[in-house]
């Protein structure tokens, strides 16, 4: 952001560039023909000079005298026969949108708070009428780190979590608080040190995908203060998909002039399996539009978990967890990078997303365990299953985002 000064001083320059265009083309013309007429003289006078000192100096006096006139009746540094036009509003070219990744460009900040709407109309795989929102707050803040995140859904969204309405999740001091959506209890344990700030514990690059290119207005536009290039863009503009089946899309995004991140974005699209899996049934056709915005870049503010929240039961110890069934929870061979605490494991493994899917579906339903698959998501990145037995719950969240190529799964039993 720009300081006091700096606008200070950038308002004097504009009012002394307004003050010398006041005096007028005449002034102004009189005033280059005045600086032509003084470097003319001065180099006539020193040819004149050079001529009485040096006789035989003819060609030399013709050099000089000849350069003199060539200076006079040269443009001005930068001028041409016709001058470029200035831009105008409304213009625009195609340019490239070189932020691959929402994460990265977030990275590059001190501070944020971001809000993402996801609103969906359509139709389910059988037919019936499904429409929700899904509404995402986040703010974070680099040091000392802390985070905190809001999800909120409504109409069928809310249904598919199964009648949660209300997600929240608090990173202070190094300990995550998680509310549970269903029963609005909440729950800590170590955060540990592999969360990264422009990552969080959910991403924006999970919902927006942002365009190759795009066409891009000639003048910046201001949006919640900040100065940002303004991108327009349709279906071809959208990076491949193999999951999603685009019929159209319309879009517009605000990239950061000063450290390329994205300030607002909103984007609508209809086609098919919009929520990038076959398995979301609730994406399964219709339209989905996408609104995203920075509401706060590099501000300074507090992160203030509730205190319902830090009274709640400890997984890691502490609180109260004597409701928390002691379960013993199935691995793979390859398990690496095993942790465990009460109430939860996480591991490492080679094997695929698929291969950690089919194996916790055998190896729960051998112990008794039922799986609504209804309410799993799932796609080849990644998913979520849960699984029931005598009024207790197994959730396994599998990820593959990982750059080392290996697959994360998360195990957590609660009732």
């Amino acid at each position: 952001m720009k300081s006091i000064s700096r606008i200070v001083l950038l308002i004097a320059g504009l009012s002394l560039f307004a003050m010398a265009c006041g005096l007028g083309n005449a002034a102004s013309d009189k005033l280059n023909e005045a600086v032509d007429s003084a470097a003319t003289k001065v180099i006539e006078k020193a040819a004149t000079t050079v001529a009485t000192a040096m006789p035989d100096a003819g060609t030399v006096v013709a050099e000089v005298q000849q350069a003199a006139t060539e200076i006079a009746e040269a443009p001005e540094p930068g001028a041409t026969d016709t001058p470029a036009p200035a831009a105008t509003e409304g213009e625009s070219e195609v340019a490239p949108v070189d932020v691959t990744s929402i994460n990265d460009a977030l990275a590059k900040l001190n501070s944020y708070k971001s809000e993402l709407t996801m609103s969906f109309d359509g139709k389910k795989s059988d037919g019936t009428p499904t429409s929700g929102t899904l509404t995402m707050l986040q703010e974070a803040i680099k040091e000392p780190p802390a985070s905190h995140i809001r999800m909120e859904f409504s109409g069928d969204a809310a249904e598919d979590m199964g009648g949660a309405s209300v997600f929240e999740i608090y990173t202070v001091d190094g300990i995550t608080y998680m509310q549970d959506p269903e029963s609005g209890s909440w729950m800590s344990f170590p955060a540990g040190d592999s969360m990264d700030f422009g990552t969080m514990m959910v991403s924006a690059d999970d919902f927006v995908d942002l365009p190759e290119n795009a066409h891009r207005d000639l003048l910046p536009k201001k949006v919640n203060g900040i100065s940002t290039w303004h991108y327009t863009f349709t279906e071809k503009d959208l990076p491949p998909d193999e999951r999603m089946q685009i019929k159209s899309a319309k879009g517009e995004v605000w990239i950061a002039k000063d450290g390329d991140y994205p300030v607002k974005l909103i984007l609508e699209m209809e086609g098919k399996s919009l929520g990038g899996s076959e398995d979301a049934d609730f994406f399964n056709e219709g339209t989905l539009k996408i609104e995203y915005e920075l509401k706060s870049v590099n501000e300074n503010f507090t992160i203030t978990v509730p205190d319902e929240a830090k009274n709640a039961a400890s997984i890691f110890g502490g609180g109260d967890n004597s409701d928390t069934p002691d379960i013993d929870i199935p691995m793979p061979d390859d398990a690496k990078d095993v942790f465990s605490m009460t109430g939860m494991t996480t591991f490492t493994t080679s094997s695929s997303v698929q291969d950690m899917i089919d194996f916790y579906k055998n190896k729960f339903a051998a112990l008794g365990w039922e799986n609504d698959e209804s309410g799993n998501f799932i796609d080849e990145s990644g998913g979520m299953m849960e699984f029931t037995k005598d009024g207790n719950s197994i959730e396994v969240i599998i990820d593959s985002s990982s750059d080392d190529g290996t697959v994360s799964v998360t195990v957590m039993s609660g009732n």
